[in-house]
């Protein structure tokens, strides 16, 4: 059986502990989709990215909890947008032939990059995706922090170098 599978990218939560607006208006806009009725299978991704924090994955599943009935799998172990897609195709091994197509929801001011991680790191996945972004409500020089992103990950796409350095400076603080 194929399916049509969602992958909701997730945020990193507010210093409250909070959920991100910008993850909010992914979700919601999941839950757009799925009330059109083609899909068979939610995934949210997002690792512990806040000391104290559950898990980006975790938060967006108790977000959704009662406004579904599709089953909610979790990657929860990434820190990083490329984690994110390594860690879910990891996840999806074994039945990732059986995804007749899958829909990517992140941030608009992201689409770019994200496309260009999934056609590197999910290719047999790629000719089959359908990317959509949300708002974001992010300041107006993010755009230039995700390029600057994008431009890394094209040089060090295994995250060998600069990545565990910003890891330990930007996340869980």
């Amino acid at each position: 059986m194929q399916n049509n599978l969602i992958i909701v990218h997730g945020e990193k939560s507010l210093h409250d502990g909070s959920m991100h607006r910008a993850f909010k208006e992914r979700l919601d806009k999941a839950i757009d989709l799925i009330n059109q009725g083609n899909y068979e299978e939610l995934l949210i991704t997002g690792g512990c990215t806040r000391a104290n924090v559950i898990s980006e994955a975790e938060m967006g599943k108790q977000y959704l909890q009662d406004k579904t009935n599709l089953p909610i799998y979790l990657e929860d172990k990434s820190h990083t947008t490329i984690e994110n897609i390594i860690f879910t195709h990891q996840h999806a091994k074994g039945h990732c032939e059986q995804i007749n197509h899958a829909v990517i929801i992140t941030s608009n001011v992201r689409i770019p990059r994200v496309r260009y991680l999934y056609k590197k790191f999910w290719p047999e996945l790629f000719p089959r995706i359908t990317f959509i972004g949300t708002k974001g409500h992010y300041p107006p020089y993010y755009f230039l922090v995700e390029l600057l992103y994008w431009i890394y990950d094209i040089f060090d796409p295994k995250e060998r170098y600069l990545s565990k350095y910003t890891k330990h400076i930007f996340r869980n603080t």
